[in-house]
């Protein structure tokens, strides 16, 4: 099964966490069964029977939920305390989830009690040359633990930070500094893969670091390997823009729904796509993706509902009426 995660969900906050069944195509929707203050849904960790999964949320702020990997029922949420717009996560170890802070451009790490009980983060690391109380300065925003040791994407610097090439989106370890790719558009969801390193950039596509992409489409976000292939998340064009807040032109539903996500299959021998999974008029944008252990039928797994198609459906007619 594979966990998809759907981020700044203006209208049905409750849909922003599904599983994708890639056998047969059929996907649910996950009951957050705590949907209070939802915006979105963004990086998803594993460990010892439980998933983690960053909830965006503006009030008070954004949380961890943690739930059984088998049957999805909540064991857990956690306020997080200083890390501000929460965007990927990797354990180090059993007893430690690292995640980013990409309001702040820091990665903070937080010991587990046990798998459902964590202490108070602490920061680990802030991108040189960057100033926490400057809010998102360069976005970083995935990390993960590779042969370079803790790796980090970033996707601006503009001259911010002294430590970072001059401008567009990279890759960087972060114990050592090193760059160890540059010049890449909005890069996102870092994956190494028996010493390959792949990122998801745009416009669309999949790059192997240092040798060959994928075209995909729309905007590339969420990466994960399942049974030897690379899974790839898409998203459409945004209705608004998070840094304009201006609305995206839009008369006809068709088109509308058009802009919804998608996932790619890519056989990394050759970087082709050789299967792709709809998800249109269910989920706008998908910010990362997970292997997981989950029951299909499980209790907390929501079949499809037409209430999600009429949400979207009235999101279209809402947009119609802001544009």
């Amino acid at each position: 099964m594979l966990l998809i995660s759907f981020c700044n969900e203006r209208f049905v906050p409750e849909f922003v966490l599904g599983l994708l069944d890639p056998e047969t195509s059929a996907f649910r929707w996950v009951d957050l069964q705590f949907s209070s203050d939802v915006k979105g849904a963004a990086g998803l960790a594993s460990r010892n029977g439980y998933v983690y999964v960053g909830i965006q949320s503006q009030s008070p702020g954004p949380r961890l939920h943690i739930y059984d990997e088998v049957t999805l029922e909540l064991a857990a949420a956690y306020d997080f305390r200083h890390i501000q717009d929460v965007h990927s996560m990797v354990f180090r170890d059993d007893h430690t989830l690292v995640a980013v802070s990409t309001g702040t451009d820091e990665l903070y790490e937080m010991k587990l009690k046990s798998p459902t009980e964590i202490e108070e983060e602490q920061l680990l690391w802030r991108l040189p040359g960057t100033f926490a109380e400057l809010g998102d300065q360069c976005h970083m925003n995935s990390v993960a633990f590779t042969s370079h040791g803790l790796t980090m994407t970033w996707c601006r610097s503009a001259g911010i930070s002294a430590s970072l090439p001059p401008s567009g989106g990279g890759v960087m370890a972060v114990e050592s500094g090193q760059v160890i790719a540059d010049g890449l558009i909005s890069p996102h969801s870092l994956l190494e893969v028996e010493d390959a390193l792949y990122v998801c950039a745009d416009p669309g596509r999949v790059v192997k670091v240092g040798s060959g992409e994928a075209e995909i489409g729309g905007f590339a976000r969420g990466l994960c390997e399942l049974d030897g292939y690379l899974i790839a998340g898409s998203s459409g064009e945004r209705t608004r823009s998070r840094s304009t807040d201006r609305m995206t032109k839009v008369t006809d539903f068709d088109e509308f729904a058009l802009l919804g996500a998608w996932v790619s299959k890519i056989d990394p021998a050759d970087m082709s796509v050789v299967e792709t999974f709809s998800l249109k008029a269910l989920g706008n944008e998908i910010y990362d993706l997970l292997p997981v252990a989950s029951d299909f039928n499980a209790t907390y797994a929501i079949d499809r509902d037409p209430y999600a198609e009429r949400a979207m459906r009235l999101e279209y007619h809402l947009h119609a009426l802001e544009a």
